[in-house]
């Protein structure tokens, strides 16, 4: 909208449009009479332009949220998984040449997977191959070669349930609470 100054003269002015024939009086210096300019936006399309601005706006927001929101889930199911899943190494040894080997024991849960982690004297872990797991509860199963064991003796081992995410992907769980000493081969 703009504004048109009209002096005042005669205490009356007449001012035709397309929209009105009136005549202003007003006594005193000056009337200001509005016009509309015709090159401005309608209120539909303003209207729809706003709904379109907020609808991106919805957009942009959710590409960054939704991969967030899928990966929790799969986090999620995979956790709740591995609190379930429980496996044991029974037997250990470890030979001259750095090399590891020996069997898990499902206690309990569905694992895809299991492995071998060889524990130096100071801490030092090693992760043997992975191998499929048991296929009854505690069934046993030999564990994946575990190669070029860090550390030194004395070693302990531990094992790990690893599942197969919604995505395709292995997980590896915490390693198992339950440690056995190895023995030399």
């Amino acid at each position: 909208m703009r504004y048109l100054n009209i002096e005042n003269l005669d205490n009356c002015v007449t001012k035709k449009s397309k929209f009105s024939n009136r005549t202003i009086c007003k006594k005193g210096n000056t009337i200001k009479q509005i016009t509309y300019n015709k090159k401005g936006l309608s209120d539909v399309i303003a209207t729809v332009l706003i709904i379109l601005l907020a609808l991106a706006a919805v957009v942009i927001v959710w590409s960054f949220v939704s991969p967030s929101l899928k990966n929790s889930g799969t986090q999620i199911d995979i956790q709740t998984k591995c609190l379930s899943a429980e496996v044991k190494p029974t037997v250990c040894s470890v030979n001259t040449s750095s090399a590891g080997s020996g069997t898990i024991q499902l206690i309990s849960g569905d694992p895809a997977k299991v492995k071998l982690i060889i524990i130096g004297s100071a801490g030092e872990k090693t992760p043997g191959t992975p191998v499929a797991s048991p296929s009854q509860t505690l069934g046993t199963v030999k564990a994946g070669d575990v190669d070029n064991v860090k550390g030194t003796s004395p070693y302990k081992a531990s094992a790990s349930a690893i599942f197969i995410g919604s995505d395709g992907k292995e997980y590896a769980c915490p390693e198992s609470p339950s440690v056995i000493p190895c023995t030399p081969a």
